[in-house]
Protein backbone atom coordinates (compact mmCIF):
# COMPACT_ATOMS: atom_id res chain seq x y z
CA UNK A 1 0.00 0.00 0.00
CA UNK A 2 1.67 3.16 -1.34
CA UNK A 3 0.46 5.74 1.71
CA UNK A 4 1.28 3.40 4.40
CA UNK A 5 4.89 3.02 2.62
CA UNK A 6 4.89 7.36 2.68
CA UNK A 7 3.86 6.76 6.88
CA UNK A 8 6.88 4.10 6.87
CA UNK A 9 9.38 6.93 5.16
CA UNK A 10 8.19 9.92 6.53
CA UNK A 11 11.46 10.20 7.94
CA UNK A 12 13.64 10.43 4.72
CA UNK A 13 10.63 13.10 3.12
CA UNK A 14 11.54 15.01 5.90
CA UNK A 15 15.04 15.14 5.57
CA UNK A 16 14.54 15.91 1.51
CA UNK A 17 18.14 14.37 0.69
CA UNK A 18 19.34 11.64 -1.12
CA UNK A 19 19.70 7.98 0.33
CA UNK A 20 19.77 4.59 -0.81
CA UNK A 21 16.73 2.49 -1.68
CA UNK A 22 17.73 -0.63 -1.44
CA UNK A 23 18.35 0.20 2.31
CA UNK A 24 15.53 1.84 3.35
CA UNK A 25 13.38 -0.71 1.86
CA UNK A 26 15.09 -3.40 3.59
CA UNK A 27 14.70 -1.40 6.98
CA UNK A 28 10.97 -1.16 5.63
CA UNK A 29 11.02 -5.19 5.14
CA UNK A 30 12.75 -5.75 8.64
CA UNK A 31 10.80 -3.37 10.95
CA UNK A 32 7.67 -4.56 9.70
CA UNK A 33 8.92 -8.27 9.25
CA UNK A 34 7.63 -8.90 5.56
CA UNK A 35 8.79 -11.80 4.16
CA UNK A 36 10.51 -10.99 1.08
CA UNK A 37 9.22 -14.82 -0.41
CA UNK A 38 5.61 -14.05 -0.24
CA UNK A 39 5.36 -10.04 -0.97
CA UNK A 40 6.21 -9.81 -3.79
CA UNK A 41 4.25 -7.28 -5.02
CA UNK A 42 3.53 -5.28 -1.71
CA UNK A 43 8.51 -4.93 -1.99
CA UNK A 44 7.52 -3.82 -5.63
CA UNK A 45 5.39 -1.45 -4.87
CA UNK A 46 7.65 -0.11 -1.91
CA UNK A 47 10.30 0.26 -4.18
CA UNK A 48 8.59 2.22 -6.34
CA UNK A 49 7.17 4.46 -3.36
CA UNK A 50 10.87 4.72 -2.35
CA UNK A 51 12.28 5.67 -6.20
CA UNK A 52 9.54 8.62 -5.87
CA UNK A 53 10.63 9.75 -2.60
CA UNK A 54 13.90 9.75 -3.51
CA UNK A 55 13.15 11.80 -6.85
CA UNK A 56 11.65 14.46 -5.03
CA UNK A 57 14.28 15.17 -2.46
CA UNK A 58 17.19 15.24 -5.41
CA UNK A 59 14.91 17.98 -6.97
CA UNK A 60 14.99 20.05 -3.70
CA UNK A 61 18.43 20.16 -3.52
CA UNK A 62 18.46 20.76 -6.91
CA UNK A 63 16.89 23.72 -6.55
CA UNK A 64 19.01 24.51 -3.37
CA UNK A 65 21.96 24.12 -5.49
CA UNK A 66 20.53 26.99 -7.86
CA UNK A 67 19.53 28.75 -4.46
CA UNK A 68 23.31 28.33 -3.42
CA UNK A 69 24.75 29.49 -7.13
CA UNK A 70 25.46 32.94 -6.73
CA UNK A 71 24.59 35.24 -10.03
CA UNK A 72 28.08 36.09 -11.64
CA UNK A 73 27.99 38.80 -14.32
CA UNK A 74 31.57 37.31 -15.79
CA UNK A 75 29.58 33.87 -16.47
CA UNK A 76 27.95 33.81 -20.00
CA UNK A 77 25.57 31.16 -19.29
CA UNK A 78 24.10 34.03 -16.44
CA UNK A 79 24.13 36.66 -18.50
CA UNK A 80 22.20 34.94 -21.45
CA UNK A 81 19.84 33.74 -18.77
CA UNK A 82 19.33 37.47 -17.90
CA UNK A 83 18.88 38.53 -21.41
CA UNK A 84 16.44 35.67 -22.25
CA UNK A 85 14.11 36.80 -19.31
CA UNK A 86 14.39 40.56 -20.88
CA UNK A 87 13.90 39.45 -24.54
CA UNK A 88 10.69 37.49 -23.59
CA UNK A 89 9.63 40.61 -21.47
CA UNK A 90 10.29 43.18 -23.86
CA UNK A 91 10.34 41.32 -27.40
CA UNK A 92 12.17 43.67 -29.88
CA UNK A 93 12.61 45.83 -27.58
CA UNK A 94 17.02 46.80 -27.00
CA UNK A 95 17.81 47.58 -23.39
CA UNK A 96 20.01 50.43 -23.06
CA UNK A 97 23.78 49.36 -21.13
CA UNK A 98 24.62 45.72 -20.42
CA UNK A 99 24.11 44.62 -16.69
CA UNK A 100 23.71 47.95 -15.14
CA UNK A 101 20.99 50.02 -17.13
CA UNK A 102 17.54 52.08 -15.40
CA UNK A 103 15.84 50.00 -17.75
CA UNK A 104 15.88 47.03 -15.33
CA UNK A 105 13.49 49.33 -12.94
CA UNK A 106 11.07 48.79 -15.89
CA UNK A 107 10.76 44.99 -15.02
CA UNK A 108 10.70 45.38 -11.19
CA UNK A 109 13.91 45.47 -9.88
CA UNK A 110 14.83 47.77 -7.11
CA UNK A 111 17.75 49.32 -8.84
CA UNK A 112 20.15 49.44 -12.38
CA UNK A 113 22.00 46.32 -11.40
CA UNK A 114 19.32 43.30 -11.05
CA UNK A 115 22.38 40.96 -9.77
CA UNK A 116 21.67 42.58 -6.38
CA UNK A 117 18.61 41.65 -6.51
CA UNK A 118 19.22 37.99 -6.86
CA UNK A 119 21.50 37.76 -3.69
CA UNK A 120 18.92 36.03 -1.52
CA UNK A 121 18.05 33.25 -3.71
CA UNK A 122 20.70 32.89 -6.35
CA UNK A 123 20.26 31.36 -9.20
CA UNK A 124 17.30 30.26 -8.61
CA UNK A 125 15.21 33.49 -8.50
CA UNK A 126 16.78 34.30 -12.03
CA UNK A 127 15.44 30.42 -13.40
CA UNK A 128 12.04 30.87 -12.39
CA UNK A 129 11.24 34.41 -13.59
CA UNK A 130 12.67 33.31 -16.62
CA UNK A 131 10.45 30.01 -16.84
CA UNK A 132 7.73 32.23 -16.12
CA UNK A 133 8.71 34.68 -19.33
CA UNK A 134 9.57 32.20 -21.68
CA UNK A 135 6.64 29.35 -20.76
CA UNK A 136 4.19 31.98 -19.92
CA UNK A 137 5.11 34.14 -22.30
CA UNK A 138 1.40 36.24 -22.61
CA UNK A 139 0.86 35.79 -18.76
CA UNK A 140 3.63 36.89 -17.58
CA UNK A 141 3.57 40.56 -19.87
CA UNK A 142 -0.38 41.12 -18.84
CA UNK A 143 0.62 40.50 -15.16
CA UNK A 144 4.16 43.40 -15.92
CA UNK A 145 1.32 46.10 -17.22
CA UNK A 146 -1.24 44.92 -14.29
CA UNK A 147 2.50 45.76 -11.75
CA UNK A 148 3.69 48.88 -12.99
CA UNK A 149 0.29 50.96 -13.20
CA UNK A 150 0.18 53.32 -10.54
CA UNK A 151 -2.61 52.33 -8.95
CA UNK A 152 -2.22 48.79 -8.38
CA UNK A 153 2.26 49.43 -8.59
CA UNK A 154 4.20 46.09 -7.43
CA UNK A 155 7.50 44.58 -8.33
CA UNK A 156 7.45 42.29 -11.04
CA UNK A 157 10.80 40.87 -10.13
CA UNK A 158 11.33 41.29 -7.03
CA UNK A 159 8.06 40.12 -6.34
CA UNK A 160 9.02 37.11 -7.86
CA UNK A 161 12.07 36.27 -6.37
CA UNK A 162 10.10 36.54 -2.89
CA UNK A 163 7.99 34.23 -4.58
CA UNK A 164 10.86 31.68 -5.07
CA UNK A 165 12.22 31.54 -1.76
CA UNK A 166 8.38 31.07 -0.34
CA UNK A 167 8.45 27.82 -2.79
CA UNK A 168 11.07 26.37 -1.24
CA UNK A 169 9.09 26.92 1.89
CA UNK A 170 6.33 24.79 0.37
CA UNK A 171 8.53 22.24 -0.61
CA UNK A 172 10.47 22.07 2.89
CA UNK A 173 6.79 21.57 4.67
CA UNK A 174 6.36 18.83 2.23
CA UNK A 175 3.22 20.48 0.30
CA UNK A 176 4.75 20.27 -3.21
CA UNK A 177 5.46 16.47 -2.58
CA UNK A 178 1.87 15.33 -3.87
CA UNK A 179 2.08 17.31 -7.31
CA UNK A 180 5.45 16.20 -7.98
CA UNK A 181 4.57 12.08 -7.02
CA UNK A 182 1.90 12.45 -9.31
CA UNK A 183 4.19 14.39 -11.89
CA UNK A 184 6.84 12.03 -11.56
CA UNK A 185 4.28 9.16 -12.21
CA UNK A 186 3.03 10.31 -15.33
CA UNK A 187 6.50 10.86 -16.79
CA UNK A 188 7.59 7.54 -15.72
CA UNK A 189 4.58 6.04 -17.63
CA UNK A 190 5.14 8.08 -20.88
CA UNK A 191 9.01 7.96 -20.81
CA UNK A 192 9.05 4.09 -20.00
CA UNK A 193 13.02 4.27 -19.63
CA UNK A 194 13.06 7.33 -18.02
CA UNK A 195 16.63 7.88 -16.31
CA UNK A 196 16.69 9.57 -12.97
CA UNK A 197 18.16 12.63 -14.25
CA UNK A 198 15.13 13.31 -17.22
CA UNK A 199 12.72 12.64 -14.18
CA UNK A 200 14.79 15.46 -11.66
CA UNK A 201 14.76 17.96 -14.72
CA UNK A 202 10.96 16.68 -15.27
CA UNK A 203 9.88 17.41 -11.96
CA UNK A 204 12.35 20.71 -11.63
CA UNK A 205 10.12 21.96 -14.65
CA UNK A 206 6.73 20.66 -12.61
CA UNK A 207 8.16 23.52 -9.78
CA UNK A 208 8.76 25.96 -12.22
CA UNK A 209 5.43 25.57 -13.33
CA UNK A 210 3.95 26.08 -9.63
CA UNK A 211 5.97 29.41 -9.79
CA UNK A 212 3.98 30.57 -12.39
CA UNK A 213 0.93 29.60 -11.35
CA UNK A 214 1.22 31.07 -8.08
CA UNK A 215 2.66 34.33 -9.73
CA UNK A 216 -0.86 34.25 -11.56
CA UNK A 217 -2.85 33.71 -8.30
CA UNK A 218 -0.90 36.60 -6.29
CA UNK A 219 -1.74 38.96 -9.42
CA UNK A 220 -5.11 37.89 -9.13
CA UNK A 221 -5.50 38.57 -5.70
CA UNK A 222 -3.64 41.69 -5.51
CA UNK A 223 -5.92 43.55 -8.51
CA UNK A 224 -8.78 41.98 -6.47
CA UNK A 225 -7.53 43.50 -3.46
CA UNK A 226 -7.35 46.95 -5.03
CA UNK A 227 -4.56 48.53 -3.01
CA UNK A 228 -4.27 52.45 -2.76
CA UNK A 229 -0.41 51.93 -2.82
CA UNK A 230 2.66 49.32 -2.36
CA UNK A 231 2.67 49.52 1.34
CA UNK A 232 -0.54 47.40 1.50
CA UNK A 233 1.80 44.61 -0.20
CA UNK A 234 3.13 42.60 3.51
CA UNK A 235 -0.65 42.09 4.43
CA UNK A 236 -1.72 40.85 1.00
CA UNK A 237 1.36 38.75 0.70
CA UNK A 238 0.42 37.21 3.95
CA UNK A 239 -3.13 36.27 2.75
CA UNK A 240 -1.82 35.39 -0.42
CA UNK A 241 0.89 32.60 1.29
CA UNK A 242 -2.17 31.74 3.57
CA UNK A 243 -4.48 30.91 0.35
CA UNK A 244 -1.41 28.87 -1.19
CA UNK A 245 -0.98 26.49 1.74
CA UNK A 246 -4.40 25.51 1.53
CA UNK A 247 -3.86 25.17 -2.11
CA UNK A 248 -1.25 22.81 -1.34
CA UNK A 249 -2.10 20.50 1.12
CA UNK A 250 0.77 18.81 3.60
CA UNK A 251 1.92 15.27 2.76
Amino acid sequence: NESKTLVRAKPIIRALEDFSVEEECSHILHTKKISTKDNLLAIANIRASLDGIRCVNLIYQSLLSKRNTAFCASRSDHMELLDEFWNHMFPGKRRNGGLKSEDWKEIGFQGIDPSSDFRGLGMLGLFQLCHLATHFSQDARKILAQSVNPRGYFPFAVFGINLSSFILELFYELRLHKSLLIELDTSEIDGKNCDLNFLVNKGEEKVHDIFAELFNDFAVIWKQSDPENIFAFPAIFADFKRISREKYIHL
